[in-house]
């Protein structure tokens, strides 16, 4: 102890250096969960490849299956894209914060190459859709089924946090945030990041890319901005091979026209770079296809 005192400077800058080291940096681990025990044991192997996020930052895991990501104050999520041929054992998202973040992938055998769109529930209730919807995906094989916004604020998406999930469905459930989603809170997206996860990530089924991305502006003004989110999005589509087909979903339509280009206050895309092939989304209670020139389709799907 007199040793310390006497050299208060050398106590200082240690602290100081554990102090930089423990809090600028967030490490994580991605492996293969063949026994999906959702842990990571002694003899199941780690997966390197995997693209991982904070909703700022995109990298991939090395070949010991880690990741490291720069500490960001606003983030709130690490999430990974899911890679074709593999389904998750544990959340494909969690919240930062945990000294280690781990991600459990289990290899499956085949993709239906498949999957079904609802949009526009505005639901108080859940109608015979739901059980509709059971049997189909019972007795026809999907590799998902996405929800593109308008659970209708906060008792719709109590309602479908519970009803509507990948165990009551039996498929792999993919929410998106609509205009009414966006709510009373600290932030717009507060109360659906709560029962949902991050309101915008991507994964991969067969061939194809896919995008979730969120309302830009609803009933509450959200955390981000058009500028933040397309600078993830392009970030997540660099990640990929230049050929790969891409799909986004969104609640509303981002391109109206054969311009195909999205802007904000400091960034733009042209999609017209990029092999999209289709954007899928809600929102104007009404069923309509769009067929650019250049080969995007615009599908818009109608309500329940």
């Amino acid at each position: 102890m007199r040793m310390y005192m006497g050299n208060p400077g050398l106590v200082l800058i240690a602290v100081f250096a554990f102090t930089n080291l423990s809090y600028s940096q967030i490490n994580g681990f991605v492996y293969e969960d063949k026994n999906e025990n959702g842990s990571f044991d002694y003899n199941e192997l780690s997966l390197s490849g995997i693209v991982v996020t904070d909703g700022f930052k995109v990298v991939k895991t090395d070949k010991k299956g880690q990741f490291v990501l720069p500490e960001n104050p606003i983030a709130r999520f690490i999430s990974i894209t899911t890679p074709s041929g593999y389904k998750h054992t544990t959340r494909f998202y969690q919240t930062i914060g945990a000294d280690m973040l781990t991600f459990g992938l289990k290899k499956i055998n085949q993709q239906a190459k498949k999957f079904i769109q609802v949009t526009d529930m505005h639901a108080g209730r859940l109608d015979n859709w739901v059980g509709n919807l059971k049997q189909y995906v019972k007795n026809n094989d999907v590799d998902f089924i996405v929800l593109t916004g308008d659970f209708a604020r906060k008792y719709g998406m109590d309602l479908y946090a519970l009803e509507v999930t990948d165990e009551t469905m039996g498929s792999r459930v993919v929410y998106t945030i609509g205009n009414h989603d966006l709510v009373k809170g600290d932030y717009g997206e507060q109360y659906f990041e709560n029962k949902f996860g991050p309101v915008y990530y991507s994964f991969d089924v067969g061939n194809t890319h896919f995008i979730v991305t969120p309302m830009l502006k609803g009933d509450v003004k959200p955390s981000y901005d058009t500028t933040q989110i397309l600078n993830w999005l392009q970030k997540d589509i660099e990640m990929q091979p230049k050929d790969k087909p891409l799909v986004i979903f969104n609640h509303d339509n981002w391109l109206w026209d054969e311009e195909c280009v999205v802007r904000g206050s400091e960034k733009s895309i042209d999609f017209k770079n990029y092999n999209l092939k289709a954007f899928i989304y809600g929102h104007f209670h009404m069923q309509f296809t769009t067929t650019f020139e250049n080969g995007i389709k615009i599908y818009t799907t109608s309500t329940l």
